[in-house]
């Protein structure tokens, strides 16, 4: 909602919420490395010790950065696209801000909603440290267990597939 408002700068917080899915995944890897990136250096040059808090706090916001960017332009988007004759018509009417989110903004994007979180289930299913992905890879690794990475990749995929269809019958609903 904040990259929405008028203000000045907000081209710079658009920016700025892109910026890790323009980097490059070994940019960002070297950043939030443990004991060398640049975070983790900063993090003991004001007292944190490596590897501690600080640094698996910084490794999950580089996570939340990197994985939600594409997110955050679909909900811009979608914010963008509900037509303010909208909101000056709830305005007319007496709403408040609260209730022009709940009555005009909310089912507008519902649907954007709902994408955002189809793929961001989708995204957590082909993550590089998802256990059954690296297990995939170590198959195929090794080089003789081709067939059983092949099935147990089919498996998966039907997995993630039902998985996924549940999820959009469960929230057909809301989307009416």
């Amino acid at each position: 909602m904040l990259l929405k408002q008028k203000f000045p700068g907000r081209e710079y917080f658009r920016v700025i919420f892109f910026i890790p899915v323009i980097l490059a995944g070994v940019i960002m890897s070297y950043l939030f490395n443990d004991g060398v990136g640049s975070i983790s250096v900063f993090g003991s040059i004001v007292g944190s010790a490596s590897g501690g808090f600080f640094g698996n706090l910084t490794q999950y916001i580089g996570n939340i950065m990197w994985s939600s960017s594409v997110e955050i332009l679909i909900f811009l988007a979608a914010l963008q696209s509900v037509p303010d004759i909208l909101y000056e018509v709830v305005e007319i009417d007496g709403a408040t801000a609260w209730e022009s989110f709940w009555h005009v903004t909310l089912p507008y994007i519902s649907p954007f909603v709902i994408l955002n979180c189809v793929y961001a289930l989708v995204d957590s299913f082909v993550k590089y440290d998802n256990p059954i992905m690296s297990m995939m890879q170590s198959m195929t690794e090794a080089g003789t267990k081709y067939g059983m990475a092949s099935a147990l990749s089919w498996m998966y995929m039907l997995i993630t597939l039902v998985t996924i269809l549940i999820f959009i019958l469960l929230t057909r609903r809301w989307l009416r």
